[in-house]
């Protein structure tokens, strides 16, 4: 996933996406807690009605949901954390979108269609985390030890790409988000 996009958007949204953020794009902890709960639900709703997302979904039943939380990922966008059960979206990513789209945190957490929009940009890697979950959840039930393994990225790669194929061949918003 590009942060900063290209085509059609001018320099001011790439400016936006390489500067540091306002005091109003920055999200707070309470912010992040109330922001993480939204996301749950958004994303659980995003995800639905594709291949990858449905088998998700149905994880999701017979387990616990996602527990989503919002963090500092040291460099990357998510990560599945194993011990915790926690999929960790990475603050600077959600402070550069707030950047580039030109909203603040208070604008985006009374919004649910900047909500909706927000779970449409980080679906793909959630799924792609969500998949390290099912994983983790496997190899658990069967008392299985299971180092991580290349194959691990494999599957979550794939799952993350067909997901994203799916969604832009049938959700117009999504195409539009990501090809521009």
């Amino acid at each position: 996933l590009g942060l900063v996009w290209s085509g059609g958007y001018g320099v001011e949204r790439k400016v936006a996406g390489a500067r540091q953020s306002k005091p109003g794009e920055t999200l707070s902890y309470q912010e992040n807690q109330l922001l993480a709960g939204m996301l749950r639900t958004a994303l659980t709703s995003e995800i639905k009605d594709t291949a990858a997302g449905d088998k998700i979904l149905e994880f999701y039943r017979s387990a616990a949901g996602p527990a989503i939380a919002i963090e500092a990922c040291q460099g990357c966008y998510a990560k599945y954390e194993p011990a915790s059960g926690r999929i960790v979206l990475d603050s600077e990513m959600i402070q550069q979108y707030l950047r580039v789209n030109s909203l603040t945190a208070e604008a985006l957490l009374k919004d649910k269609k900047q909500i909706a929009a927000l779970a449409k940009y980080v679906s793909p890697v959630f799924v792609h985390e969500a998949t390290h979950q099912q994983q983790h959840a496997w190899a658990d039930k069967a008392g299985v030890y299971k180092p991580y393994t290349q194959e691990d990225e494999i599957e979550a790669n794939s799952m993350e790409a067909l997901y994203t194929l799916e969604k832009l061949r049938k959700d117009p918003a999504f195409k539009g988000l990501f090809s521009r």
